[in-house]
C-alpha cells in the first residue's frame, strides 16, 4: 500500500502514472508494482502488465485477502493508465478502498477471536460446573449414574456441548 501512496502522491505533483510507478519500483519493496515495472521495463504498456499480471493470479483457485487486494490495484491501474482521466482520484479511492478492507479484515479477526474465546467459555464452564456437582453431592451422582433419566440428561448435555463446540468452531473458521 505505500507504493501505491507514493503513486499518488507523484502523481498529484503531475507525474505521468508510469513514471510513478517506475519510481515506486525502486522505492519501495512492493512485488506486485516491481512486476508491473519489469514488464513495462520489457517494451509492454501499463495496461497490458496489469492485465498479464492479473491473468496469473486469476489463474489460482485461492487467492489470499493481500493477493485479492492487489488485483484490484492492478485492475485500477490497468484503467488508469487505457482510460486516462483524473488519475489521482482513481488512486485515492483505491487507497480508500484498500484500507477499508484491511481494517475489516482485522475487525473480523478480532470478532472471530471472541468468538473463539467464547466457545471455550461454553465449553469447558459447563463441564467443569457438572464436575464440581458430581464431587459435591453424593445425591446428584446416584441420581446421574443410577437412573435411566439421569444417563439421558448425561448424554444429552455431553452432546449438545460437543455439538455446539463443532458448530461454533466451524463458524469462526469461516470468517
Amino acid at each position: 500500500m505505500s507504493a501505491l501512496s507514493h503513486c499518488h502522491r507523484l502523481v498529484l505533483s503531475g507525474t505521468s502514472l508510469e513514471s510513478a510507478i517506475t519510481s515506486a519500483a525502486f522505492a519501495h519493496r512492493s512485488p506486485e508494482i516491481r512486476s508491473v515495472y519489469a514488464l513495462m521495463a520489457n517494451g509492454e504498456s501499463l495496461e497490458s502488465a496489469c492485465r498479464t499480471i492479473a491473468g496469473e493470479w486469476t489463474d489460482r483457485h485461492r487467492a489470499s485477502p493481500r493477493e485479492r487486494d492487489a488485483l484490484i490495484a492492478l485492475h485500477v491501474l490497468s484503467f488508469s493508465g487505457s482510460e486516462g482521466g483524473r488519475v489521482a482520484e482513481h488512486l485515492e479511492a483505491l487507497l480508500v478502498t484498500l484500507n477499508d478492507r484491511v481494517h475489516l479484515r482485522e475487525e473480523r479477526t478480532a470478532q472471530a477471536a471472541q468468538a473463539a474465546m467464547s466457545m471455550k467459555l461454553l465449553t469447558w464452564l459447563p463441564l467443569a460446573c457438572g464436575a464440581w456437582m458430581l464431587a459435591d453431592s453424593a445425591s446428584i451422582r446416584s441420581f446421574l449414574f443410577g437412573s435411566v433419566l439421569g444417563w439421558t440428561c448425561l448424554t444429552l448435555g455431553v452432546g449438545l456441548n460437543v455439538c455446539g463446540r463443532w458448530w461454533l468452531r466451524r463458524e469462526v473458521s469461516a470468517c
